[in-house]
């Protein structure tokens, strides 16, 4: 597999990595810590063009394998296993969570998941 995003996969990116302006990307005034029970508090504001720069030179390589029709999760050609943290973990539409993760070294977008 390799393909452009689909204009929804653009969408779902943009979406989320503008929550880095925000300080809710981490699910801050939305989501629940499991560990207290309150809602997260924001984080603190970063600047997500260097992200958004990216979003139009993805490639999707894989996607999961799942085979539910629900699962949106897919790799990009940045992503390298244990190297790639969560920068995006917010809650979307429907309620489904947006996940998008970062190459740590190389700071490129590498993958996201709606589950």
């Amino acid at each position: 597999m390799n393909r452009k995003l689909t204009k929804q996969e653009k969408n779902w990116l943009i979406s989320g990595l503008k929550t880095l302006e925000t300080g809710e990307y981490r699910g801050g005034g939305n989501l629940v810590s499991g560990m207290t029970g309150k809602l997260k508090p924001l984080d603190e504001p970063k600047n997500p063009e260097p992200y958004l720069q990216q979003i139009d030179e993805l490639r999707v390589v894989s996607k999961c394998k799942c085979d539910d029709l629900d699962c949106h999760t897919v790799k990009f050609q940045h992503f390298e296993r244990g190297n790639c943290p969560a920068i995006v973990a917010i809650q979307i539409e429907g309620g489904r969570l947006l996940i998008i993760d970062v190459h740590k070294e190389k700071n490129l977008l590498a993958g996201r998941e709606v589950i």
